[in-house]
């Protein structure tokens, strides 16, 4: 079956990994940060902005493979602190108005840089 690389261009571009996969119907998504062009979403002091943008990173590289929010059946959320988890959870109620994708979180010592609270990464599959 053929794969495709999901590269959106506001997204990171690096030589050794893809934003996306996509294989058949099903889309592998790379963990996103809640960051854009490097600048962490709330100055790095709101968690609940970080999380949002991460989450529409997400979006970004699922509509770049020609689908949709409601088309993710699955997510594994790195936190640095367990307490996140409280402000993370209605983040992702408000972002899946519909059916919940499957979500396991992750407390990890630390995120690619220290800047990052949160890494989430997804996988959808198209109808």
């Amino acid at each position: 079956m053929a794969k495709q690389a999901i590269n959106p261009a506001s997204h990171f571009k690096a030589s050794f990994f893809s934003q996306g996969v996509r294989v058949g119907n099903a889309l592998h998504i790379s963990g996103q940060v809640g960051a854009i062009g490097g600048e962490v979403a709330g100055g790095g002091e709101d968690f609940a902005a970080e999380a949002r943008r991460a989450l529409e990173n997400i979006r970004t590289v699922v509509e770049e493979a020609g689908g949709a929010m409601s088309d993710v059946v699955r997510m594994t959320c790195f936190m640095t602190d367990m307490e996140q988890g409280r402000t993370l959870y209605p983040v992702i109620e408000e972002m899946f108005p519909g059916v919940k994708p499957a979500v396991t979180a992750i407390v990890v010592k630390s995120i690619g840089s220290p800047k990052y609270k949160l890494e989430i990464e997804a996988t959808a599959v198209f109808e």
